[in-house]
């Protein structure tokens, strides 16, 4: 049975960006945060994260549109300058499908069902985020019309 769901939201032509720092600070996802909106660089999806220890490893992915690659450079050039061990993936192009409410924190599952969707349909996911309302992933483009597919399986949209 499918699960009814408020729609599918589908962002086409992004970057990912994959940042990783040999060591954690209280204020390194703002720091980094605040060299892309210096430069007028709008991030449409966030998923950070940290290992843990006494110098644990900072982790943050980003999606950005890359239409002007020379500021992108320098807001990624501000943040190496401040971690010297900053090591940068990025990929291009890749989307960032979103599935929305309402009531998601009341329905238990419904990331497991969407992110199994598009596992059994050989969907590599890069990218995960969630809110309340909201499940995100982003995939290779060249993944799109299969991720699409394989989440209108599990998800009844208006």
């Amino acid at each position: 049975m499918k699960e009814r769901v408020g729609g599918i939201l589908v962002d086409n032509n992004l970057m990912f960006i994959h940042l990783s720092s040999g060591i954690d600070s209280p204020d390194w996802a703002g720091t980094v945060l605040s060299k892309f909106a210096a430069r007028n660089i709008c991030i449409g999806f966030i998923s950070a994260t940290s290992s843990i220890g006494d110098e644990g490893q900072a982790m943050m992915s980003v999606t950005v549109k890359p239409d002007d690659e020379y500021n992108l450079d320098q807001a990624v050039q501000a943040v190496q300058e401040l971690h010297q061990n900053l090591k940068v993936t990025k990929t291009y192009p890749v989307s960032l499908l979103t599935v929305y409410g309402p009531h998601f924190r009341e329905r238990c599952g419904l990331a497991a069902r969407a992110f199994r969707a598009l596992g059994l349909n050989g969907v590599n996911i890069l990218g995960i985020s969630t809110s309340i309302s909201s499940i995100s992933s982003v995939v290779r483009q060249d993944q799109l019309e299969i991720a699409r597919q394989a989440l209108d399986t599990v998800f009844e949209v208006p």
